[in-house]
Parts: C-alpha cells; structure tokens; sequence
C-alpha cells in the first residue's frame, strides 16, 4: 500500500543511493516526458554535487543552450575537462546554428556511444540525462523514435504538468497530439482524468516506453499550484500509482520554487 510523505528534495534524491554510485559504476537517471523536465535536471545535478558528486548533465535529443550560473563547465564533448572537486558538467555534441539570441541557442545532445565513453573514461558519479523532448508542453505521448534511453540507465523519470490534469484535452498543450490521441483513446475536448492517464503510464507504448524491467520508473507530476483541484489531483495520483506497480514512486513537485516537493508518494516496505 502506498504511503504519503512531504519529504524534501534531498530525500527524494537520497532514496538513488542504493545504487551507490562512484566513477567506476555511476548513477544513470532519464528523464522523459513534459512539463518540466529541464528545471527537474539541474535540481538533481545540484543535489547529487551537493552530495559530493561530480554530475554529468546532458540530453540526447536537443534542448535550449542552458545559461545557468551553477554550472562548473559548460562545453563541447570534445572539449571536457576533468573537474579537480564535486561540480557540474552540461557536456553538448554540437551548437545548432540560428538566428536566435545567445540566450535562446539550442543544443544537440550526445549519442548513446558518447555517453557510453563518457561513463568509460571515470570522470563522473552521476548523469542526468534528458532523454526526449516536448517542445516546452506539459503533455505528450513518444514518437517512435523517441525516448533515447541511455544504455547503462538505472532510473527514469517521466514528467508530466499537473496544469493540463482535468483540463480539455486539445492540441495546444498535448505534444505529438496524434500519436496521444491514439495511446490513451482520448478525443479533442475531452477531459484529461485517470482513464486518459493510465494508459500513458502503463502502456508499453507510452510514456515509460523503451523502459527495462531492471529501470526504476518514477512519476513526477510538476506546478501543482497550477493544478485545477489538488486534492483531486492527489487523488489520481493515488489511484494510479496504487494500481501500477512497475512505478515505484510519485512525486508531486512545484519545482520553480525554493523547496521543490510538494508530496511523494512510495511503497511501503
């Protein structure tokens, strides 16, 4: 039976170190999903440098150059460095060229085989890992070619934004709308509740989809202050977590605030 908890980041974070990761056999987390994801990669790569970790931060798909303050190294795969304490790399394949601003630059991640020599070279206790994308919406089923999960991966976590729950269903905040319409059985307008969501959690083809059996699979649902009810919305939460047992834990998150978790929910020993 599921239990509640208002825990903080750091022992939601805390609850990976089973794995004990060390340079030689390191901590590898996906993130897939809307909603929320970037915000959710540099909470995790603060908490697990807080921790005494030197984190790998990266996205095997494409995603906005990030200009965070926080970060130790900011390069090339081509150009990291070992870092001489516990830091933060973002490590990138390539600049996409555009006629944006420095500030909006995309990024293409590293391939598989890149992360692979990376994990190789001992350089690094944790990756952080985005590993699809959904065009900054807080919904979205994969395409087929998505996710690109890590080869070495230990955890994923799928993101969904509690502001789409109850809502309308529509093409406005649903990426890859199509293929979501398809997975869930869900029609333009209709409500975004439990019978809508399951599918995408438990489907083969859904949100966890390319997950392992040996992959822990979390769900974090993100801006519960934007939710329409969240009692309700904890609710569902409840309801789907109690009835899939492949998902080890939810965690509901407001990760634009100072303390990020709202409420997790996990299994009882």
């Amino acid at each position: 039976m599921p239990v509640a908890s208002n825990n903080s980041f750091s022992t939601f974070c805390s609850s990976f170190l089973k794995y004990q990761p060390s340079v030689e056999k390191p901590l590898t987390i996906a993130l897939v999903g809307g909603g929320g994801k970037t915000h959710l990669l540099f909470w995790l790569a603060r908490e697990f440098k807080r921790m005494g970790h030197n984190v790998c931060s990266t996205t095997t798909t494409k995603m906005y150059k990030p200009l965070h303050s926080g970060l130790d190294q900011l390069c090339l795969f081509s150009e990291v460095v070992p870092l001489a304490k516990p830091g933060i790399s973002f490590i990138y394949h390539e600049l996409i060229r555009s006629r944006m601003t420095e500030a909006k630059q995309k990024v293409k991640g590293l391939s598989l085989e890149q992360l692979d020599a990376l994990q190789r070279h001992r350089q690094y206790s944790v990756f952080v890992v985005e590993a699809d994308g959904a065009n900054g919406l807080p919904l979205k089923a994969p395409a087929g070619h998505e996710p690109c999960i890590p080869h070495h991966c230990d955890v994923v976590i799928g993101v969904t934004g509690a502001e789409s729950v109850f809502k309308p269903a529509s093409a406005d905040f649903i990426h890859r709308w199509d293929e979501f319409s398809l997975l869930t059985d869900c029609k333009g307008g209709a409500s975004i509740n439990e019978q809508v969501l399951k599918p995408l959690i438990n489907h083969r083809q859904g949100m966890f989809k390319s997950c392992l059996d040996k992959h822990i699979k979390i769900w974090v649902i993100n801006k519960v202050d934007l939710a329409v009810d969240q009692q309700q919305l904890e609710q569902l939460a409840l309801n789907i977590f109690d009835n899939e047992p492949l998902l080890s834990m939810v965690a509901l998150t407001q990760l634009t605030a100072p303390e990020p978790i709202h409420r997790i929910f996990s299994r009882t020993p």
